[in-house]
């Protein structure tokens, strides 16, 4: 058996983990179920004869660029705004020439199905994916402080090199992880909601609206999406992400000794990723803003609206997909930095 296998060992009997998985898995089926009654009017909307308009012709991205401005003034961010605005328009004259926004999708119950699936159940599978991956990796990580084997372990050069194994074994656990809420979730999702007429819709029909800040306005996408498409989009920049939160965990574990205190330096990061922002943003401090919204927390929060404009969400096109990667490979090299000053530090110290 090799060192990979008996870390994935370990963690196949840590219970908290199973129990986690099962806990989270029941809660959506349950969450799911309770939405009955929209099922019902899924149903009803699916067979009426509405019939879109094409929202997109003759729109004006100046609008949006004006609401945004207004609020960002004159500062860097403003100005990072109107880039991202200017380059949005021709996307806006693609979309009314394609005929996009005539798609049925759901009709008249498109906006709240799109915010269920891909906003609200979602971010349920994102934000327990990530917990169960990161508590993975930390367990992991301080296997053997818990056991209290550390400097056998590490007394040796090899013993050293395990962590770099701890740290493959766990992104896989957190891929699985994910992998398995993702399926198990929508499996059950998919056989309450008939989905077979609108695979091929756009997300951008006239039914659906993406609203920020109370202004309200189609949705603007970066390039054309279908609701097959899209989901397939989601489920993989979603995986991207969960390893991004691995990695975060990876770090902490690997830097901070100590597992329950690695723990809460991470929920503490995890935290000031999500408070900061919204303290900038009252001060009137938007670059700091701006800056803040590239946290990979912010963007697992926000699934509904990824691969779009983002509103105040978002200062350049593609901010969900260009974040998830720069933290990708920032914690990439912090991590092959944190496993380098492991191995040449004193355990006893």
């Amino acid at each position: 058996m090799t060192l990979l296998q008996y870390e994935w060992r370990k963690l196949a009997r840590a219970p908290m983990l199973w129990i986690g998985l099962a806990l989270c898995l029941g809660f959506n089926c349950l969450w799911m179920t309770s939405a009955g009654p929209q099922r019902e009017i899924f149903d009803q909307s699916m067979q009426s004869d509405h019939t879109p308009e094409n929202v997109f012709e003759g729109y004006d991205i100046g609008e949006l660029t004006e609401f945004y401005c207004y609020w960002l003034g004159d500062s860097p961010a403003g100005k990072w705004m109107a880039r991202k605005y200017e380059k949005l328009q021709p996307r806006a004259e693609h979309l009314a020439e394609s005929g996009a926004a005539l798609d049925f999708y759901a009709g008249p119950i498109t906006e709240s199905l799109h915010e269920l699936l891909f906003g609200s159940l979602f971010r349920l599978i994102l934000g327990e994916a990530a917990v169960l991956g990161m508590l993975a990796m930390l367990y992991l990580l301080g296997y053997e402080d818990i056991q209290r084997t550390t400097a056998a372990v590490c007394a040796s050069r090899a013993g050293r090199r395990l962590y770099r194994t701890k740290v493959l074994a766990g992104l896989a656990a957190a891929g699985g992880g994910y992998v398995l809420l993702a399926a198990g979730t929508l499996g059950v999702y998919f056989s309450l909601w008939d989905y077979s007429d609108i695979w091929s819709s756009s997300i951008s029909s006239g039914f659906n609206r993406l609203t920020d800040m109370l202004y309200s306005r189609p949705v603007l996408t970066w390039a054309d999406f279908t609701v097959g498409r899209y989901l397939a989009a989601e489920l993989a920049l979603g995986l991207v992400l969960i390893a991004v939160f691995a990695l975060l965990a990876a770090v902490c574990g690997t830097l901070v000794r100590h597992t329950y205190l690695a723990a809460l330096t991470l929920i503490v990061l995890c935290l000031g990723g999500l408070v900061a922002p919204s303290i900038c943003g009252e001060a009137g401090f938007w670059t700091l803003y701006a800056l803040f919204m590239f946290g990979p927390v912010l963007v697992l929060l926000n699934p509904g609206g990824w691969f779009t404009e983002l509103g105040l969400n978002g200062f350049v096109p593609w901010q969900e997909t260009v974040t998830a990667a720069l933290w990708l490979g920032l914690l990439g090299v912090g991590l092959w930095l944190a496993l380098g000053r492991s191995a040449r530090k004193d355990v006893l110290t």
